[in-house]
């Protein structure tokens, strides 16, 4: 997945253009998310997630980041 800012991303990956990988990108995002969740409330230990994910969280992120900032500045979401 390659994308050079929010603009270029939407025409690559986003639901009108490419429905499945915007399919498959949200089922992902959603999935960090729920870790991040069963984390936060002490449900599962951040070394077990670690372990599960296998450096799948860090990559993601790195690869995601820009994005997600710039979505969460254009919809006044700052989580």
């Amino acid at each position: 997945m390659e994308y050079t800012d929010y603009e270029d991303f939407e025409r690559k990956y986003g639901h009108d253009e490419n429905p499945d990988a915007n399919n498959m990108i949200t089922r992902h995002m959603m999935l960090m998310e729920g870790f991040g969740v069963l984390v936060r409330e002490g449900y599962i230990s951040v070394r077990l997630v670690a372990l599960l994910t296998s450096g799948t969280i860090r990559l993601g992120w790195e690869k995601m980041r820009d994005y997600i900032y710039e979505v969460r500045k254009r919809n006044n979401m700052p989580r």
